[in-house]
Order: structure tokens, then C-alpha cells, then sequence
């Protein structure tokens, strides 16, 4: 009976995972809070369908940990140095100062106000310094934000979140360790709980990602590298790393899981990108499950009889905690003073605190069972950390949710219209672009499902994406970043030029949009405009790739177009990019370009030139081997 209740509670939490996520989808909000009421309504205390607890303590511990490593690889995967470095200085403080601040005032505020005992209201302290990057993504995808501040939040949301459990964790078991054996946990033993799974985490993380991407380029080098041997790679290295740092200490296989993720990222990025395009359906199917498995377990009337003093710990941590932390950690950093009280303001805890928040509650329960009799209190204690843990999920979540973007416009902190470039083909065209627009700082990104034509783009420097554009799930959330806010779909094939048009026109808006040419029309709302064509050329780009390839057309930025000079953009003394639709500038600007426009197109030989006629005539055949990369 109960392995009858532990499937049928599994299978529901992730089906109905599963259904809620597309529907927060559709309304375009944080799925947790959804997740969070559905757990409560099917768990022990609604309809009785859902019980975490009926996959026994090791069963469920064992589900978290292993689901919690793949999130945070996962996450991991989409931390490259460009990222990174955006802000560097911030990122090095939230995950410092930040932490030790927000964990002291968490302890103070659980120690006076809640009237928790001090070593418990540390615990509770370490529990909430994570922040929650699976709400705090969708909200980056939702709200642009300014790139240095979209790099602090996201940066902070994944790699706080290995942090927060090696110290929620080693504070967990140093507690147990001191009051079932009063006395023993000395200096050396408190030093050792948090070194342990840190230095084992971070040495086994970066030994196995690194071993990964040695196996990978050798894979490519054999032209073996399909998706499904590159996804099969990552997650072995995950696993493996995960397995044997938690052979070592407990816990460290989170640190270790980020740091493979990390690595990879850094060090193999195309296929980085093929194992995070997997590992985001994986992703969205586990936070779902997880939250409403360990929202089942909760007793409602725990949350229902909350007094006043966990309601005013809730405003304290975000009224009080999370800014101080934060504006004690962003000090002289990069960012203004409204980057800094919008990242004060938006803090949504996520799946990595209900998971902390329901170990500690297991874990205190068995303690509280041994010192029954010494400590009778200390059950209704570590009861009160998972209410409270859920408590300032729920606020955060919802206050996030729905004051991210009008904050974001009233902080003046939104990112202006994005400028740079997405180029839907990886061949020569596409790369030279890319070049020319790179030269004009104009930012730029490569997308294309040839592995070559993706190493021969990241050899020049060249921002890459490799991968289907007509994935439109992928190019929302992952192509196209707060950077971008143009696209060229110059694949040459009318199904993914099609497709990759009619998303870019309703995210960017038409004029931002040109594609090579149309066989047919791109299916759009009627009445609404069609998006412009690139060049008018009329005839397949392997015709122009041969050109360029016999010396007869270049890709060249110019101010005055000479004879055979065809625009696709401009870019104007600002740094702004704006689309020359079939290549008219007249047409494009009627008043004529601005003063310093700059132009980035294709020259072409002259009309009479008997090769390029030649070559043009000849184009499907010639063009056999140019084809290939379309």
C-alpha cells in the first residue's frame, strides 16, 4: 500500500507540475506560487492525493538532493564569462558580504522577534540567503533589465544557491552535533563541516567538467557529436561529480554539480548550449514535482495559525534584511543607486529554500525525537522553520511576480531598446556580418545547427548559439537576451526564415526584422505589416556564398555606397541599429541617412561581369558544397 502511494503521489506531482507550468506560462507569471497552492491543495490536507512523505525520508531526500543537482548544473550551463563579467564587482559582493550580512540579521531577527532559540534561528539564517533562480529567470526573461543588472540577479540566483546549502546544511549538522552530544562540536569540528563539502565540491565540479569537455571536443573532432551523445556527456559528468562528492561529504555534490556546469559552459559552450536546451524541459518538469511534493506534506493550519510575529518576520526579511544586505554588498560596485534598491526589492526564494526548509524540519524531527525529554519544545521549533521558510516564499514570490516590471519602469532601471543582432544563419554571409557589426560594437549573435559553421563563428570572437531558431521556446528564453533587438534570418530556408520572422516580428516589432527572400508570404495576423527582405537578392544564398568564395561580393561597411553596394543595416553615430528593407536607403530614410551612418551590406561585382553572370547561372550546381550549411 504505501509503494502504491508513493507512485501514485510521483506520478501526480508530476503531471500536475507539469500542467501548472504551462499555464503560468500562458499568463506569463512565476510558476511557484501556483505550484505552491495545488502542493497544498492535493497534499495531506486537501484532497489527500499527494503525500511526499509517502516515499519515506530517505525516498524523498533522495529524490530532492539528486533533482536540486540537476537544477543547479543546469543553471550553471548558462553562466558564461560574458555574463559574468558584466558585473563582476556586484556578483563578488551579493555572493560575500551579502551572504554573511543577510544570514546575522535572518539569525537576530528569528532570535528577537520570533523568540527562536539562538541555535535554531541560526539555522534558520543560513537557510534564507539563497535567492531563487527559477523565479528569478522567468522575470529576467519578462522584464528587461539593465545588462549589468540582469548579469547581479542572474548571476546571484545560480551561484548562491550551493552556497546557501553547504551552510544551511553544515549549520544543520553542527546543531544536531550539539545538542544530542553537548560539548562536541568545538572549533575544529564547525571548521571542518563547512571546508569539507566546499573544497570537495568545487575540486570534483571543475575535475569533471573539464573531463567532459576533453571527451566532447574529441567527440567532435570524430563528427559524432549528435545531441543526444553531447546531453548523455553533461549529464554523466553532473552525476558522476554529484555521486562522488556526496561520497565525500554531504551536500557537496551541489557545489560540485554547479562547478561541472560552470566549467563547461566556459569551456565548451556549443555544446553547453545542446545540454541546457535538454536539461530546461528536465528542469521545468523537477521544480514543478518537487514544490508540489513538498508542499504536500504541509499541515495548512500550520500556515493558517501564524501569529504576528512570523508575519513581522516576513516584512523584516524584505523590508529589512535583503536591503541592507544588499546595498552593504553592492557598495562601489557598478551598480546605481536604483540597480541597487530594485536587486534590494526583488528576492524571491525558490525550490532550492522549501528543499532546505523541509530537510531541516526531517532532520530536526529525528533530533527532536532523541532530546524529547531534554528539549520537548524542540519539535514545535523545527516545525515553525519550514512554516516560516514557506511563509517568505510565498510573499517574495508574489510580490516579485507582480511589482518586478512596474518597479523596473518606475526605478528607470528597464533596458533601453536592445540594439544588437541576431543572425539566423552561421555561413560565410552570416559570419561576416557578424564581423562588420562587431567592429561597429554592435552586439552579436550567431544562431546555426552546423556544428562547423558554430566553431568557425566562435574562432572570430563571434557570439554563438547552436541550435534550431525554429525552437521558439529556445530563442525566446535563451537566444534572445536583453541585448538583442534585431534579427536577420538569413538561413535560406523559407520554413525556418518563416518562422524565425513571425517570432522575431511579434517580439521586436517588423522594421527589425528582414529576411533573404520569401517563396511565400510569412503567415502573419491580416492587415499587419510583412517583415523586410534583406538584399532583394531573389535567389538562394548559396548563389551569393559562391560569389563571395570566387572574390566576386564581400561583406563591407561603407558611409557613400559605390556601384553594386547593396545595404542590409545601418548603424548611426548613437550605435543604433536600423534595417534597410530590399536594400533601398531612399526608401529606408526619405530625408536621407543621418549625419555618420554607417552602412554594413554586400558590394558585388559589376553587371556586365561575364564570371559572376556565369557563376549566378550556374549557382545550384556550383553552390552544391555552400548549401550544405543553410
Amino acid at each position: 500500500m504505501e509503494a502504491h502511494g508513493a507512485v501514485q503521489s510521483l506520478a501526480l506531482a508530476f503531471g500536475a507540475g507539469a500542467l501548472v507550468t504551462l499555464v503560468s506560462d500562458r499568463l506569463r507569471q512565476p510558476p511557484i506560487l501556483f505550484l505552491l497552492l495545488i502542493g497544498f491543495g492535493l497534499g495531506v490536507d486537501g484532497l489527500g492525493l499527494v503525500d511526499g512523505d509517502a516515499l519515506g525520508t530517505p525516498g524523498l531526500l533522495a529524490i530532492v538532493s539528486v533533482s536540486v543537482g540537476l537544477l543547479v548544473f543546469e543553471g550553471g550551463l548558462g553562466l558564461d564569462r560574458e555574463t559574468i563579467a558584466r558585473a563582476p564587482g556586484a556578483v563578488r559582493g551579493l555572493l560575500t558580504i551579502g551572504v554573511i550580512v543577510s544570514w546575522v540579521l535572518t539569525a537576530l531577527l528569528g532570535y528577537y522577534l520570533v523568540g527562536l532559540p539562538i541555535d535554531l534561528a541560526i539555522l534558520l539564517g543560513a537557510m534564507l540567503v539563497v535567492t531563487g533562480p527559477t523565479v528569478i529567470q522567468p522575470i529576467l526573461r519578462r522584464t528587461p533589465l539593465s545588462p549589468r543588472l540582469h548579469s547581479a540577479l542572474m548571476t546571484e540566483g545560480i551561484l548562491i544557491d550551493p552556497i546557501g546549502v553547504v551552510a544551511a546544511v553544515s549549520t544543520l549538522e553542527i546543531v544536531r552535533l550539539a545538542i544530542e552530544q553537548p560539548g562536541s562540536a568545538d572549533a575544529a569540528a564547525i571548521v571542518g563541516q563547512f571546508l569539507i563539502p566546499a573544497v570537495t565540491g568545487v575540486g570534483l565540479g571543475i575535475l569533471s567538467g573539464y573531463g567532459a569537455a576533453q571527451v566532447l571536443r574529441m567527440i567532435r573532432r570524430e563528427r559524432k557529436a549528435d545531441a543526444q551523445t553531447v546531453v548523455l556527456v553533461g549529464l554523466a559528468a553532473c552525476m558522476v561529480s554529484f555521486g562522488l562528492a556526496e561520497a565525500v561529504s554531504s551536500e557537496a555534490g551541489l557545489v560540485a554539480a554547479t562547478l561541472c556546469g560552470l566549467v563547461l559552459a566556459n569551456t565548451a559552450k556549443p555544446s553547453a548550449e545542446e545540454m541546457r536546451r535538454f536539461k530546461e524541459t528536465t528542469a521545468v518538469m523537477l521544480v514543478g514535482a518537487l514544490f508540489i511534493l513538498l508542499a504536500s506534506r504541509v499541515q495548512l493550519d500550520r500556515l493558517i495559525n501564524v501569529g504576528w510575529q512570523e508575519i513581522a518576520f516576513v516584512v523584516g526579511m524584505v523590508l529589512v534584511v535583503r536591503p541592507l544586505s544588499v546595498l552593504a554588498s553592492t557598495f562601489r560596485t557598478g551598480l546605481n543607486f536604483r540597480e541597487r534598491l530594485y536587486t534590494a526589492l526583488i528576492a524571491p526564494r525558490g525550490i532550492v529554500a522549501i528543499s532546505l526548509g523541509a530537510i531541516v524540519a526531517i532532520e530536526m524531527g529525528r533530533t527532536a525525537a532523541a532530546v524529547a525529554e531534554s528539549r520537548p519544545e524542540l519539535q514545535a521549533d523545527a516545525e515553525r522553520l519550514e512554516t516560516m521558510v514557506i511563509l517568505v516564499i510565498v510573499v517574495t514570490v508574489t510580490l516579485a511576480g507582480l511589482a518586478a516590471g512596474p518597479l523596473a519602469t518606475l526605478l528607470r532601471v528597464r533596458a533601453g531598446r536592445p540594439n544588437g543582432v541576431i543572425i539566423v544563419g552561421g555561413h560565410r554571409l552570416g559570419r561576416d556580418l557578424a564581423a562588420h557589426l562587431r567592429a561597429l560594437s554592435v552586439p552579436v549573435r550567431l544562431v546555426d545547427t552546423n556544428a562547423a559553421n558554430i566553431a568557425a563563428a566562435a574562432s572570430e570572437g563571434i557570439g554563438t548559439s547552436m541550435g534550431s531558431a525554429t525552437d521558439i521556446r529556445w530563442m525566446d528564453q535563451e537566444v534572445a537576451s536583453t541585448g538583442f533587438g534585431n534579427v536577420l534570418a538569413l538561413s535560406d530556408n523559407n520554413e525556418v526564415d518563416g518562422a524565425v520572422s513571425q517570432w522575431a516580428s511579434q517580439r521586436f516589432g517588423v522594421p527589425h526584422v528582414l529576411r533573404w527572400r520569401r517563396d511565400k508570404p510569412v503567415p502573419s495576423p491580416k492587415g499587419q505589416p510583412q517583415p523586410g527582405t534583406a538584399m532583394k537578392w531573389g535567389r538562394p544564398i548559396r548563389h551569393m556564398l559562391f560569389q563571395m568564395d570566387a572574390g566576386l561580393a564581400r561583406v563591407a561597411t561603407w558611409e557613400e555606397a559605390g556601384v553594386g553596394a547593396v545595404a542590409i543595416l545601418g548603424v548611426d553615430e548613437q550605435g543604433e541599429v536600423h534595417m534597410v528593407d530590399d536594400g533601398d536607403v531612399e526608401k529606408a530614410f526619405p530625408d536621407g541617412p543621418p549625419e555618420g551612418m554607417r552602412f554594413v551590406g554586400v558590394e558585388i561585382g559589376p553587371a556586365n561581369n561575364k564570371s559572376a553572370g556565369k557563376i549566378e547561372a550556374d549557382g545550384d550546381e556550383a553552390g552544391e558544397a555552400a548549401e550544405k550549411s543553410d
